[in-house]
């Protein structure tokens, strides 16, 4: 008798699902790890068990179908991908990757009602009153350098550290903090990295990340076309 194919299966509330059984040969290193699927235009993470299970957000039939054929077919190079185990980038695939990233970076910006013009421009005006506040302090105040009440007013902001490190491109090492770099863009662009992969389906090795997390950073001409 022939196996049924997977399909989208309706709950009691109508929605579809998606509820594939993650083969045996890969339980043990699935279970309760996170695998971000695509949904949508979106990519969604899920927490999987012996099984996968993601909403697919539609009562509709046909749409469900469409979505979760999108979902399993990179579910299944998600498998192929863990079965042939990390593999190292080239610079040229890294590129490409951070290409994307950068694109997705931009379009959130874009769609964030809260990011103008006006908005940026007032933000950099208040940076560059922090830091002069800094630099000439109060009566009394030791002196400090430039670069120190940059730093002073970059630690004032969130992840304000680690944009400090980004855009100097380098580890920072002072009296006042001690910021490294690579960890730094870990913590700015990990989640976009993470992301991209996990769309591509690809498992990359640790120093394809570093190499993926410093192209990332570095939002350039070639990156923007590809």
């Amino acid at each position: 008798m022939a196996l049924a194919m997977p399909r989208p299966i309706a709950l009691a509330s109508g929605v579809f699902h998606l509820n594939i059984r993650v083969p045996a040969d890969l339980a043990a290193k699935v279970k309760g790890t996170a695998i971000r699927l695509p949904l949508a235009g979106r990519v969604v993470t899920v927490k999987s068990s012996d099984k996968v299970i993601m909403s697919l957000r539609t009562k509709e039939g046909m749409l469900a179908k469409v979505r979760f054929a999108e979902a399993k077919g990179a579910l299944s190079r998600y498998w192929q991908a863990l079965r042939a185990g990390p593999v190292t980038l080239t610079h040229r695939q890294a590129v490409a990757l951070a290409g994307v990233a950068y694109r997705r970076r931009a379009e959130r910006l874009e769609n964030d009602p809260a990011i103008t013009l006006d908005s940026l421009e007032a933000a950099r005006s208040q940076m560059d009153t922090d830091i002069a506040d800094w630099f000439y302090g109060e009566e009394g105040d030791e002196p400090i350098t430039i670069d120190q009440a940059r730093l002073l007013a970059y630690m004032q902001r969130p992840s304000g550290p680690q944009l400090l490190a980004w855009e100097t491109g380098t580890d920072v090492d002072t009296p006042f903090a001690k910021i490294n770099l690579a960890e730094s863009l870990e913590h700015l662009f990990g989640a976009d990295a993470d992301e991209i992969c996990a769309e591509k389906q690809v498992l990359i090795d640790e120093k394809s990340r570093k190499l993926l997390l410093k192209e990332t950073a570095r939002p350039s001409t070639t990156q923007r076309k590809s």
